[in-house]
């Protein structure tokens, strides 16, 4: 496989037509809007930790960890060129379509790297490694495993939940009580997002020979949907212990508990009824999920 898509590329001539072709190219190959989802929740994560918010302190947060996870799903997309082949959702990335070289996409990654952890560098060299670490994580340990277990997702929920830790530790410079708690929370909040998208996509994802959802009698496992409530149900005493240490008041906890109800709800939902209209639910309400519970726990902090 790997020799057919080099004769394919030795084949292909990926110019770039215009500056507007190469961006639409560049903005597939970060995944622009994955990671600007990351950097957004890092950011959060600095706002709730932080006694002081410093502008230069979010700029290099925000730069950093941009160009970090830009480098890391770029080369995720250069180590998966002949899957995301395989699959008609990401077949046009330029990796997958042959309009950009091996080269090309190492290299960019490689900048795009260097001043990913020079940025975050600036703020502390635990952020910088932290940053380094979600990247070596999710491209060199998660990437490959998803051809042979579904475990894969937990293990891709670790560099997942790293920003929320990164931010923390970029307002606090350590690693404290509430990154960790920020870090587990963001952990679990992934597992439904994941399997939803995971049983959405299940037939591409099984062309392109990954296994990202149990499985048995070679289809989707039934119970995936108990899987997703039973990592949703865990945020509850997440939100229990940002009140108890006095992170967040009275009024956040309660707010940041009935959403995550209803973040359940969606779960047990899909869990009942199992088909792809309530899939699409659950994997909505990830996303509204992230940013309103974040948010709740920027403006509630005391």
């Amino acid at each position: 496989m790997e020799t057919k898509y080099l004769a394919i590329a030795e084949k292909a001539k990926p110019a770039v037509k215009s500056w507007h072709t190469w961006l639409a190219d560049w903005q597939q190959f970060v995944k622009l809007r994955l990671t600007s989802m990351v950097v957004l929740s890092s950011l959060m994560a600095y706002l709730i930790a932080a006694g002081t918010v410093r502008l230069s302190e979010l700029w290099l947060l925000g730069i950093g960890g941009f160009f970090i996870t830009a480098a890391a799903n770029g080369l995720n997309e250069v180590l998966e060129r002949e899957e995301d082949a395989a699959m008609k959702r990401t077949r046009q990335r330029p990796m997958a379509a042959y309009r950009w070289s091996l080269t090309n996409g190492i290299l960019l990654s490689g900048i795009m790297l260097i001043i990913g952890i020079v940025c975050l560098g600036m703020l502390h060299p635990l952020v910088s490694f932290l940053g380094f670490l979600s990247l070596v994580l999710y491209v060199f340990i998660y990437t490959p495993l998803k051809h042979y277990s579904p475990v894969s997702s937990i293990v891709g929920a670790v560099p997942g939940a790293l920003p929320m830790l990164i931010g923390a530790v970029a307002a606090q410079k350590e690693v404290t009580s509430l990154g960790m708690l920020l870090f587990a929370l963001q952990f679990l909040w992934q597992f439904p997002h994941f399997l939803a998208i995971g049983y959405l996509g299940y037939e591409d994802y099984k062309r392109a020979g990954f296994r990202n959802v149990p499985e048995r009698n070679g289809e989707v496992d039934r119970n995936i949907g108990l899987h997703a409530a039973m990592y949703t149900f865990f945020i509850l005493p997440i939100m229990g212990l940002l009140y108890y240490t006095q992170v967040i008041g009275l009024w956040a906890w309660i707010a940041g508990t009935i959403l995550t109800i209803l973040y359940l709800y969606s779960t047990l939902h899909f869990h009942r009824h199992f088909n792809r209209k309530t899939a699409v639910y659950m994997m909505l309400a990830s996303y509204v999920y992230l940013p309103m519970i974040l948010m709740i726990l920027w403006l509630g902090k005391i």
